[in-house]
Order: C-alpha cells, then structure tokens, then sequence
C-alpha cells in the first residue's frame, strides 16, 4: 500500500496517485478545454459580457471601453504557458525552452490538452506532481471567476487563512459548497466561510420563526434544512433558541451553523 502523492491517502492501485484526485485533475483540464479556455477568450476579447448586474453596464459602448480585457488576456496566456510547461515536463513534443531552461511544447492550449489527457499516466509520475495539482486548482477558481456571469456568484465571505494581512473576498454560485481562495490557494468550507464573516460582522443572532430561520439558513450557510430540523435539534437539547414572543425565537449563530453542519454530513454519508 502507498500514499497518494496528492492527497496522501492510502492508496491501493500501485500508482502514484489515486483514482479520485486523477479523476478531479483530468476533469479540471477538461473543463477548460470545452468550457474555461474558450469562454475566457470570449471575454478577453469582450465579445460577451458578463457584469449583467445593471443595464447602465450592459448598455456600455464599445468606444467607452478598450477593445480588450488585458485582465481576461493575461490570465489567458498564463493557463496556456503553465499547459506548455506541463507538455514539456512529460515530453510532448516539439519542445521548446524558457529563459531558465525548462522544457516548454511548443503546441497550444487547444492540442495540449487533449494529449496531456490521454497521456496523464506520465503525469502521474512527476515526483513534483502535488505542486502542479495544486496550480491547476488555483488556476481553474480563477478562470471560473472570471469566465462566469457575475450575477451567479454572491459575496459568501473572506479567507481566514488571508487574514488579517489581506481580505481576500471568496465568491460562489448559491448551491456550492466549497471553493478554494484564490489568492492564497485554501479549500474552504464556504458555511464556516460564511458565518465567520458574519460574526465578524457583529451577526450573532437573529430572531426568526422557526421556518424563518430554516430559510436564512439555507439562504446564508447553503444548506437546505427543514423546520423540523431545528425543532428536533431544540428539543434534543442541542441548541438552545431563547423564545421571545408567539412563534418568534432567537437563534444563535453557532447553533444554526452546527445544526447545518450536521445535516450536510449526513447528507454526503447517503451519497
């Protein structure tokens, strides 16, 4: 038995990484080949738009703004460099060499891609393999980022690991459930995410009714409880909600987000 070199569980397979983090990198380069790469050359070029937040926005001409995004471009060009250096690192040839004498495909995006798929038993065997899983995850948040409608994605929070020297703001579609910084690269738990920042925010507690408080839950944390939920967990004695007046309580924070935590464990244990 040996550890994967990404993840570092067990692993039974005799390869150097394990079916579930090949599975996550083949199919992060394939995103971007069918969906990211050609999406942020859309953008880049401006020939869509994706701020939808305002109609003023979307009626912007095109002689008020430059021709190109630079923003989009160059991120462009870094993803395609990076699937170069890659390419080259396995022998995908014709190769090329950089300033500092790494092997570099001379091929692009649109080629590489495909065949560092159907060649990624050679990736495997990079002894620096980890290092380019995690690359190819902080590149594939910032492509989706950039080449996604803006109105699909709502503040959750910042970055606990960034703090307090930057506040990195981390951005997600409703019903995701984690995301990885873009900046500093963490995997994240977007509900501990999110009530940090709202207790960070001087968010507390909220006085809800009990299905109120089954919504905010959902609405803020991203989990989907039921009503009943936070009645069972109050009559367990797991929370302790302080009733105010008719159907009205006061929830803690924390309990709502224990009660949230313990239902989406549940939940990915029937999966």
């Amino acid at each position: 038995m040996s550890s994967c070199a990404i993840c570092e569980a067990t692993n039974g397979n005799g390869l150097a990484v394990c079916p579930s983090c090949a599975s996550e990198f083949t199919d992060r380069l394939a995103w971007l080949d069918r969906i990211g790469l050609p999406a942020l050359q859309a953008v880049a070029y401006r020939q869509v738009n994706l701020d939808r937040s305002s109609t003023r926005v979307a009626r912007t001409t095109a002689d008020s703004q430059p021709p190109i995004d630079e923003t989009a471009l160059d991120l462009y060009r870094e993803v395609e460099q990076w699937l170069q250096h890659l390419g080259g690192r396995i022998g995908l040839t014709p190769i090329g060499w950089d300033r500092d004498g790494q092997p570099v495909s001379v091929h692009d995006w649109a080629w590489l891609i495909p065949h560092l798929i159907g060649w990624s038993g050679r990736v495997w065997k990079l002894p620096d393999i980890a290092d380019w899983a995690r690359q190819l995850t902080r590149l594939y948040e910032r492509v989706s980022a950039m080449s996604e409608p803006r109105t699909e994605r709502r503040l959750i929070g910042v970055c606990p690991t960034c703090l307090p020297e930057t506040r990195t703001p981390i951005l997600a579609d409703p019903d995701t459930q984690y995301a990885v910084c873009p900046a500093c690269g963490t995997f994240l738990t977007l509900r501990d995410v999110r009530a940090a920042y709202l207790t960070s925010a001087g968010v507390l507690h909220i006085t809800r009714t009990q299905s109120g408080a089954a919504k905010w839950v959902q609405r803020n944390l991203g989990v989907r409880i039921h009503p009943r939920d936070l009645k069972n967990a109050r009559q367990q004695g797991k929370i302790h909600p302080r009733h105010i007046e008719g159907r009205y309580w006061e929830w803690d924070l924390t309990d709502l987000l224990a009660v949230a935590n313990r239902k989406q464990a549940r939940e990915e244990e029937n999966q």
